[in-house]
C-alpha cells in the first residue's frame, strides 16, 4: 500500500503540529477520530505510536501498524527497538517516508536524572515510528543495558518547575490471561493493554519542583505502582507535605492496588490540606463503593459534584453508585451530565448500557455498550456488557465470544460463566455448557442457583442420574428452598424414578405458602401421577393447571395439561394409589 498522505490531509497535519508542540492529548484526540474513519491506516497508527505516553501503548500502536501493512518500515522497526521483532542487520533508526514538514525533533520537556548509570542518549531522533524515545539512536544491546541500569532513585531535586500535562489514569488493572475453557478462539491483542489510550482528563496541575514528581506520574500510567507511590512521598518530603495534590495521586495508586485504608487516608490528607477538593473527594466516594458503603460514596460524590460542576468523574460515580442500587433512571440523569464534561469517555456508554440493559432495553444497551467498545477496546467490562445484551437479542454466537473473551481476563466473575452456560444451552452446545457450570460450582460449591444451572444442564445431556446427585446435595444444603425441590422432581423423572419423584413431592408440601407455588406442585404432580398410571388423580391436577388465574403458571403448561387431558379422558382402566388430598389455594 502507498503511505504517501495527501498535503490536504489537515487532521494529520495538525496532529504532527500537535506532536512537534509536545501536545500529545490533542495529537492523540485527533489521531483517534482518524483512526475510525481508518482503522487499517499504519502511517495514522505509527503516528499515534509517537503520542502515546507508555511503552505498552506504544507497543500496541505499533503493532497494529505491523499488522495493517508487514512492509510498513517504520512499523518494523519500532517494534524491533521495542524488543517485539528480532534485530535485523542494523537497527539504527529510518526516517518516516514522509515531506520533511511531517518530520520533528524530540526534545523532553524536562531532562532526565543526572544519575543515570546507562549510556548517554542521543540529542535528536526523528518522531513518528522513530519517536518511540530518546533511546530509538541506540543499538539493540545499548537498549537492553539501559533498561536493566536506568536509574529507579530520586535524583538530585534540580530547581524547574513541571506542570504535569498527562492524563489521570482511569480505574483499570492489568488483567492477566487465563483461558477459562479450552475454547480456541485468539483474543483480542487490545486487551492486552492495561489502559486505554483514550486519554481522560487531568485530575490536578499543580508545580513541583522536584524531578520525582514526573518520574511518578510517568510510573503511574505504566502501572509501575510502587516506583509512583515512592517517587510521590519524596517528592511530598522535599516540598513539605503541604500539597493536596501529592496525596491524591497517592491514593490513586492504592485504590489502583485495592488498598482501600491506605487510599482512604491518603484522599483524606489530601482533604485536610485541601478542603473541597472534588478529585479527593471523588477518589474517595470510589474507595467507599468498594467498600460496600453506597450512602457514605454518593454524599461524597454529590459534595464533589457541588465543589466543582465541571469534574466530569464525580458524576460518573454519581451514575456507579445508582446503578449499584438498580436506579437506571437516576443514572441515566448523571450520565447525561458526565457526557458534557467527559465527551469521549469510553465509561459513559458503558454505563449507560447497564442502565439499559436494568430497564429492559437490550438493544439500546447493545449500542452503548458497542459504543464504549470503539471508545476503547481494552475496557474488559464493556466485552460483559457486550455479551449480556447480544444474549438478550438472541445473538448467542455474539454473546458467547464475548462471554469467552471477558472472562480469559477475569476468571473469577462467576456471574458470567453463568451467562455462558445459559448461552451455550441455548445453542445445544451441551459440552461447554457443562464446563462453564462446573466452573460455576468450583466458585461456589454449595450455591442454590450454581447447582441447579449444573443440574440443569446434565438433563440437557440426558443424564438424569447426575442431575438427581447434584439436586440431592442441594437439597440437603438448602432444605427449605422450594425451587430445589421442584427441580429434584423433574431430575427423578427424566431418570425414570417417578415413585422417588412422588415421595417427594410429598415432602415438599410443608413449604407450600405461596399461591404460585400451589400450582407449580400441581403440575410436577401432574406429571408424576401420569408417569405412574394414576389417572384419576392426574387429571384432577392438570385441571388445576388449565384453569390457573392468569399469569399464574406458563401458558406452555396450559398447552401441556390440554393436551394431557385430551388423552387421559379417553376411557381406560386405572389403577389405584392413595393420594393425600390437597387443599385448593384461594385465588
Amino acid at each position: 500500500m502507498s503511505h504517501e498522505v495527501s498535503n490536504q490531509d489537515t487532521a494529520l497535519q495538525e496532529a504532527i503540529q500537535a506532536i512537534e508542540r509536545g501536545e500529545t492529548a490533542r495529537a492523540q484526540e485527533i489521531l483517534r477520530k482518524l483512526l475510525r474513519t481508518a482503522p487499517n491506516n499504519a502511517v495514522y497508527w505509527v503516528w499515534l505510536s509517537a503520542a502515546v505516553d507508555s511503552v505498552k501503548e506504544r507497543r500496541y500502536c505499533l503493532q497494529k501498524a505491523y499488522a495493517a501493512d508487514p512492509t510498513y518500515e517504520p512499523a518494523r522497526r519500532g517494534l524491533m527497538l521495542l524488543g517485539e521483532m528480532p534485530p535485523g542487520e542494523e537497527v539504527a533508526p529510518v526516517r518516516v517516508p514522509h515531506p520533511r514538514a511531517w518530520e520533528a525533533e524530540y526534545r523532553p520537556s524536562v531532562p532526565e536524572p543526572a544519575e543515570s548509570r546507562g549510556p548517554a542518549l542521543p540529542r535528536q531522533v526523528v518522531v513518528g515510528a522513530v519517536a518511540l524515545l530518546a533511546l530509538m539512536a541506540l543499538s539493540w544491546g545499548a537498549w537492553g543495558a539501559w533498561q536493566r541500569f536506568r536509574p529507579v532513585h530520586l535524583a538530585t531535586p534540580q530547581l524547574m518547575i513541571y506542570v504535569t500535562q498527562t492524563a489521570t489514569p482511569r480505574p483499570t488493572s492489568t488483567p492477566t490471561p487465563i483461558n477459562p475453557l479450552t475454547l480456541g478462539q485468539p483474543t483480542p491483542l487490545a486487551l492486552l493493554l492495561p489502559a486505554t489510550y483514550t486519554p481522560t482528563p487531568l485530575a490536578v496541575s499543580t508545580p513541583h519542583l522536584v524531578e520525582a514528581y514526573r518520574l511518578g506520574m510517568r510510573a503511574m500510567q505504566e502501572g509501575r505502582w510502587q516506583d509512583a507511590l515512592r517517587y510521590f512521598r519524596q517528592t511530598a518530603d522535599a516540598e513539605g507535605g503541604h500539597k493536596a495534590d501529592l496525596y491524591f495521586y497517592m491514593g490513586e495508586v492504592y485504590r489502583h492496588q485495592k488498598e482501600w485504608a491506605e487510599a482512604a487516608d491518603a484522599y483524606r490528607q489530601a482533604l485536610k490540606l485541601q478542603a473541597h477538593f472534588a478529585p479527593a473527594e471523588t477518589g474517595l466516594a470510589q474507595v467507599l463503593l468498594a467498600q460496600g458503603k453506597p450512602d457514605d460514596a454518593a454524599t461524597l460524590a454529590a459534595q464533589a459534584v457541588k465543589d466543582d460542576p465541571n469534574y466530569g468523574l464525580a458524576y460518573l460515580v454519581q451514575a456507579e453508585v445508582a446503578l449499584r442500587a438498580e436506579q437506571a433512571d437516576d443514572a441515566l440523569a448523571a450520565l447525561k451530565e458526565a457526557e458534557t464534561h467527559l465527551p469521549d469517555s469510553p465509561l459513559v456508554p458503558l454505563y449507560r448500557a447497564e442502565a439499559y440493559l436494568m430497564l429492559g432495553e437490550p438493544q439500546k444497551a447493545y449500542a452503548e455498550a458497542k459504543k464504549a467498545h470503539d471508545r476503547d477496546m481494552t475496557l474488559l467490562p464493556a466485552y460483559k456488557v457486550l455479551g449480556q445484551a447480544a444474549f438478550a437479542l438472541g445473538k448467542l454466537d455474539e454473546a458467547v465470544l464475548y462471554f469467552r473473551t471477558y472472562l480469559t481476563y477475569a476468571p473469577g466473575d462467576k456471574a458470567v460463566y453463568r451467562a455462558l452456560a445459559e448461552a451455550y444451552l441455548k445453542q445445544g452446545n451441551t459440552d461447554n455448557a457443562l464446563a462453564a457450570a462446573k466452573k460455576v460450582v468450583e466458585t461456589s460449591p454449595y450455591d442454590a442457583d450454581a447447582l441447579q444451572l449444573l443440574a440443569r444442564v446434565y438433563l440437557a445431556r440426558h443424564e438424569g442420574d447426575q442431575a438427581v446427585k447434584t439436586l440431592e446435595t442441594a437439597v440437603r444444603v438448602h432444605p427449605n428452598d422450594f425451587n430445589l425441590h421442584m427441580a429434584l422432581v423433574e431430575a427423578q423423572l427424566a431418570a425414570g424414578h417417578p415413585g422417588n419423584a412422588f415421595h417427594q413431592l410429598q415432602d415438599t408440601q410443608p413449604l407450600l405458602k405461596k399461591q404460585e407455588q400451589w400450582y407449580t406442585f400441581y403440575y410436577w404432580r401432574a406429571k408424576v401421577l401420569t408417569a405412574l398410571d394414576v389417572t384419576d388423580a392426574a387429571i384432577e391436577d392438570w385441571k388445576r393447571v388449565l384453569n390457573a388465574p392468569a399469569g399464574m403458571v406458563p401458558k406452555t403448561w396450559q398447552a401441556e395439561a390440554r393436551q394431557a387431558l385430551d388423552h387421559l379422558l379417553t376411557p381406560s382402566p386405572t389403577p389405584s394409589l392413595q393420594v393425600a388430598p390437597s387443599p385448593t389455594p384461594t385465588p
